[in-house]
């Protein structure tokens, strides 16, 4: 089975988190395993080919995932340690079946600014470029803001952190972990995750492969600003036009 497990939603950094676990000596670390649709543009399944061609299907991943998991955890052999990325929407009974799994350290990541979280999306969505690697050209956008598409996402993330915080606030404190973005742009904080999955953070420098796309203004990132103050007064997340950038 694996060692770890990264929970988050899309926006998130989770990436970023998932490149500089993976860049450790000890450690390999998959994103998107139970990802539903276009393949073909994630580089975290490549290795299907490798493996039973009956697992490009995503249902038969997830009722299958035990034996998935154990497949590509032989992909690549070498490494002490074994975990990927979950979204939060994906394959619910893994995800449950996994948090209550206590050989399984659990990592929650979580951006407080869903501000931030619905413009990032919004602009990957637009340019098509979800993932900005370094060395990449980077495609720029500004996007409409809708308040009531914004409530409805904003709505739909807190449901599904609710209901994971609850699985796991039952767990014992030893097996899972809780962190933010922008905390994990500091070394400090990937060092703290690396330590709680079992790896020492000074076998290697801590690098990771993507670049931030933009800035901490976050009404930058709109073309009608105006709109979103004035529903961010009206909701009271004023602190949400900004988003520290460590």
């Amino acid at each position: 089975m694996i060692d770890f497990v990264l929970l988050a939603t899309q926006r998130t950094g989770s990436y970023m988190l998932v490149s500089a676990l993976d860049n450790h000596p000890r450690v390999c670390c998959h994103g998107e395993l139970f990802r539903k649709k276009n393949l073909h543009l994630a580089t975290d399944l490549s290795f299907l080919d490798q493996i039973d061609p009956a697992y490009k299907d995503y249902e038969f991943r997830r009722d299958n995932f035990q034996e998935y998991l154990q497949l590509v955890k032989k992909v690549d052999g070498s490494k002490d340690l074994f975990g990927f990325k979950l979204m939060l929407g994906q394959a619910k009974r893994v995800r449950e079946t996994l948090i209550q799994d206590v050989r399984i350290k659990k990592i929650l990541l979580y951006r407080d600014n869903l501000l931030a979280v619905y413009a990032s999306n919004r602009i990957a969505k637009a340019t098509g470029q979800g993932i900005v690697h370094v060395g990449d050209e980077l495609k720029q956008a500004k996007v409409d803001f809708d308040p009531k598409q914004f409530e409805r996402f904003r709505e739909r993330i807190d449901l599904l952190y609710k209901q994971v915080r609850e699985q796991l606030k039952v767990r014992p404190r030893n097996e899972w972990m809780e962190t933010q973005y922008p905390d994990i742009c500091r070394d400090e904080e990937i060092a703290r995750v690396m330590r709680f999955i079992g790896a020492e953070p000074g076998e290697a420098p801590i690098s990771v492969r993507t670049v931030k796309r933009n800035t901490g203004n976050i009404l930058d990132r709109f073309t009608n600003p105006k709109d979103v103050l004035t529903h961010l007064e009206k909701v009271k997340r004023m602190d949400w036009v900004r988003e520290s950038q460590v």
